[in-house]
């Protein structure tokens, strides 16, 4: 095993190991993504693939997603497993872009939970993943005086959820 503060220098290690570990007990040919759960309070992170990679395993060489939460993470309150799922259906994290000094924050994004605790999934990422469908978005030039109604985008509609504003930059 690894120490806390050793565990994100060998994430990879890990999750090599996961794999060979659990090698004998799941046909990784049947899944796309897997969620290992940690228990116990010695780690001090959750991390995931961005996206599916290639791993060995008996059954050859496999093209899925890996995560590791921990069990302090799981429960209903926590964004954390969201956020690294997020990692594994190939999504990076949420920044912010501050366009009079162009200062970029990292998860600076406070309405994703790719950037932000206690938030969804945002539009953009919904359309990158292909649920959110380019009738549900609006360009519009930054000098427009358009009125544009956007619905909320937990509620199924037929209405604009994404409104797209080209800055230039």
């Amino acid at each position: 095993g690894f120490e806390q503060q050793d565990e994100q220098n060998h994430e990879i290690d890990l999750l090599r190991k996961a794999i060979a570990y659990s090698d004998d007990y799941i046909d990784f040919n049947q899944y796309n993504r897997i969620v290992f759960v940690r228990t116990g309070d010695k780690w001090g992170s959750d991390f995931s693939t961005v996206g599916k990679w290639s791993w060995s395993t008996d059954e050859g060489n496999v093209f899925i997603s890996v995560a590791f939460v921990t069990e302090n993470d799981i429960h209903v309150d926590s964004d954390y497993t969201t956020h690294e799922y997020g990692h594994s259906l190939g999504l990076d994290h949420a920044n912010s872009y501050f366009v009079p000094t162009g200062e970029i924050t990292i998860y600076g994004d406070g309405r994703s939970v790719m950037g932000s605790q206690y938030a969804q999934i945002d539009n953009i990422d919904r359309y990158q993943l292909g649920w959110l469908s380019l009738e549900r978005i609006k360009i519009i030039e930054l000098c427009s005086t358009t009125t544009t109604w956007i619905d909320q985008r937990e509620i199924p509609s037929k209405g604009i959820k994404l409104l797209v504003i080209p800055l230039g930059l």
